[in-house]
Parts: C-alpha cells; sequence; structure tokens
C-alpha cells in the first residue's frame, strides 16, 4: 500500500524541486518565459474584459447615453446611480426578464410632491417588488438631486432652440402643480427617446401609477402589439377642446373624420420604438403648436396624430377595440364603478391603476410580491379577494355616490344599506 502524501508535503517537495533546478535555467530564458506569461495573462484579461464590454452594451447596462451639450453629465449620472436595480434570482422565470433591456420607462414628478411620492414609490409601490429596471429615469420640472430627478425645463429650453429655431412658448413652464404638468410631456417623451436611442417600448408614468411589470410584459409580447407597425396605446379618452378638437372629441373642421382619441397620461402612455421614432424630430414643432392645449397627455396624442400614428386597436376574442386594463383610477374606486364590474370576477390581468397611494399601494405590491413567490401574475379576482380580506372597501365618498357608474356590488354588506 503506497501511503498518501499530504497536500502541505507535496507542495514543499515542489518548492524545493523549483528551487534546485531553476538556476539551471539561463537568464534570457527565464525573461522569454516570464515575458510569454505576462503577455498571456494580458491577453486573457483583455479578451475577458472585451467580452464582458460588448456584452453589457448590447444589453444596455451602461445606462443613458448622456449628451453634454443638454445635460449635466455628472448629475445624469448620479440620479441614474440612485435608481439603479439589480438583478434578483426569484425574477429570472418572468418574462419581463425577457424584454426589460427593450423598455424603458419614465416616472413624471413635480418638485411639489417629489419627495412624498418617490418616498411611496420606493418604500410601497411597484419598485418595491424589486424587479430589475435597467433603463429609467425620475422627470421633474427642475432637478433634484435628493430624489434624483432630471430636470425638463432647461432640457426643453435648449431643445426648442436647436430644433426648431425659435424661443420656447410664452408662459410655457410657468405654471406649478397640476396646471403646469401639461408642459413636461412631449419634452419627457424627447428626453427619453435622446437618452435611451433605438429601444422597442417607451413607457411614461406618474408617479402614482402602478404598474404590473409582469402582466406589462405579457401584454407587449402578443402578435397584436409585434406586426412591424408604430404602436401607440392606453387607457383611451377623447381629445377635447385641444388642437382644432371640440369636447367629444369631432375633429370641428371636419366632422365626418374619426373622433380624436388619446392615452390617459395617468393610466401610462405606452409607445413602441416606431411610433417615437415618427415623432422625435417634430417634438419641438408641436411644443410650439400645442403648448396652449390643456393637457400634457392630449399633446403627446396631437403630435402623435399629426405624425401618423393612431392609437392602437386591438383584436381579442371577445372583441376588437382599445386595450384593457389601463385603469385611470384606484382600485377602490374601480371597485365601485359598473363598467369595471366583469373584470373584478375574471381572471384578467390589470396593467395599471392611478391616483393610487398609502395603504392600498402597498396591500397591492405586497400581492405582487406573493405572486412571484408562488410563480403566478396578479389578476383582477386575486387582487379583489386580497385587497377586501385586508380592510380595503371600494370607495364609499359621497361624492363618488353621485357618480353615474356607481356600484355597490363588491361592498361590505352593512354599506350596502
Amino acid at each position: 500500500m503506497f501511503k498518501a502524501i499530504p497536500k502541505r508535503s507535496r507542495l514543499v517537495r515542489l518548492r524545493a524541486f523549483v528551487r534546485r533546478h531553476l538556476h539551471r535555467v539561463p537568464l534570457k530564458a527565464k525573461r522569454i518565459i516570464l515575458g510569454a506569461a505576462c503577455a498571456l495573462t494580458f491577453l486573457f484579461l483583455s479578451l475577458s474584459l472585451s467580452r464582458n464590454l460588448l456584452l453589457h452594451a448590447a444589453r444596455g447596462d451602461f445606462g443613458p447615453a448622456v449628451n453634454g451639450r443638454y445635460f449635466d453629465a455628472r448629475f445624469i449620472r448620479r440620479a441614474n446611480l440612485l435608481w439603479r436595480s439589480e438583478p434578483r434570482p426569484e425574477h429570472q422565470h418572468e418574462l419581463w426578464n425577457d424584454i426589460k433591456y427593450d423598455v424603458v420607462i419614465a416616472v413624471k414628478t413635480g418638485h411639489e410632491v417629489a419627495a412624498k411620492r418617490l418616498k411611496n414609490l420606493r418604500e410601497r409601490g411597484w419598485w418595491r417588488v424589486g424587479r430589475h429596471v435597467p433603463n429609467f429615469l425620475v422627470v421633474s420640472d427642475a432637478d433634484d438631486d435628493g430624489v434624483g430627478a432630471i430636470g425638463l425645463k432647461k432640457y426643453a429650453m435648449d431643445i426648442m432652440r436647436d430644433f426648431s429655431g425659435t424661443s420656447a412658448p410664452s408662459h410655457w413652464f410657468e405654471k406649478t402643480g397640476w396646471r403646469g404638468d401639461k408642459d413636461k410631456n412631449l419634452p419627457a417623451v424627447h428626453l427619453m427617446r435622446t437618452m435611451y436611442p433605438h429601444k422597442k417600448w417607451y413607457l411614461l408614468l406618474d408617479d402614482d401609477t402602478y404598474i404590473f411589470l409582469e402582466n406589462f410584459a405579457k401584454h407587449v409580447t402578443t402578435p397584436n402589439m409585434n406586426d412591424g407597425k408604430p404602436v401607440y396605446t392606453g387607457k383611451v379618452f377623447y381629445i377635447s377642446k385641444c388642437g382644432g378638437f371640440e369636447r367629444d372629441g369631432t375633429w370641428a373642421k371636419n366632422r365626418s373624420e374619426p373622433k380624436g382619441v388619446f392615452a390617459h397620461g395617468g393610466s401610462g402612455i405606452v409607445m413602441n420604438g416606431l411610433a417615437v421614432d415618427s415623432m422625435y424630430s417634430a417634438i419641438p414643432q408641436c411644443i410650439k403648436d400645442y403648448s396652449s392645449c390643456w393637457a400634457g397627455d392630449m399633446q403627446v396624442g396631437l403630435c402623435l396624430r399629426r405624425n401618423g400614428v393612431q392609437m392602437r386597436r386591438i383584436s381579442t376574442p371577445r372583441s376588437t377595440g382599445y386595450a384593457r386594463n389601463f385603469i385611470p383610477f384606484s382600485p377602490t374606486k374601480a371597485m365601485s364603478d359598473r363598467r369595471y364590474s366583469r373584470a373584478w370576477k375574471s381572471a384578467d390581468h390589470p396593467l395599471t391603476f392611478h391616483k393610487i397611494e398609502g395603504r392600498e399601494m402597498e396591500l397591492v405590491s405586497q400581492l405582487e410580491r406573493l405572486a412571484v413567490a408562488a410563480n403566478r401574475t396578479v389578476d383582477y379576482t386575486s387582487l379583489r379577494v386580497h385587497l377586501l380580506k385586508n380592510g380595503v372597501v371600494p370607495d364609499h365618498s359621497p361624492k363618488n355616490k353621485k357618480n353615474k357608474h356607481y356600484s355597490t356590488e363588491f361592498m361590505p354588506a352593512h354599506l350596502k344599506r
């Protein structure tokens, strides 16, 4: 029987052998061997680094393309780091993981509410679910280092000067709050395309919007949304008292024309790359022509319409029409609206809710995290059951009771009286 040589003993013997015979190797040969070893090591490291650089660049891991002509590059990178997310193993099986590098998401806020609402987004909203969102930015009226928000005012003034050759419209970006929000949408779309060019999908949300990213991924990967044509979709509303349209969406100059429609900004504006490319160079002129329009999401719809892009109509086994499941208000209000009664009893998948905050937002995020752990997605029925079980009841405020679509179908018994 041979006795195994201990590992330490083998190392000692090897070192002794090298010392004993190394002096026999000529000095010139030693230098050649050392140089060759260094060259091979350097070549190996260079090839590995180049491969990783190409891989990450192709996936967009390095963040936005920053043009110093329009941005403070250091501020943009700080903002990008503040909202940096990382891949997590629990999301590797999701469809979102397959499309995330092709999607740009911008959240629109204002300096008056940014701190509170973005904190809610991080701690209670869809961001807390923990998915990797590589192409993400927060836009506001002014730069805000504390929350990582990129200011649109200066950027918008610069593109007006450089691309349209004219100064900005009068009173533009002078109002605050909801009335000033209308000036942000078109510059935000231009900024998204400038910072993240050649992406497949662009999504503009409000800071109080909740989006189900896995449901969104399923929605935009259907054949209806991938036919090689421009796509512009969301919750449909009529263009009203804006851009030549009357209150009911009728085109004043030609009433025989189809009514004008647009995607509601609070529910999320979804555009594919072809749609954004069609309007990108025309945005400064659209700003000039439509800045007086009272709603920024209407301005986006008008600009797309001018450049040949209409809202997408989608065919399903049940019907053909505009996209469903973009909800313009919170789950509690939607549960008290009879127009959504069928949806709340179905296995359909909600895409967004608007004006959702606080406890309600936290419960929706909680359900989505539970769904991720169980390898499933959130549908209307599971969401309704989860909210009601946790004490959230449909909106039964006196103001909402005056709504002609008010319903008590999902109310607890004591509130139906």
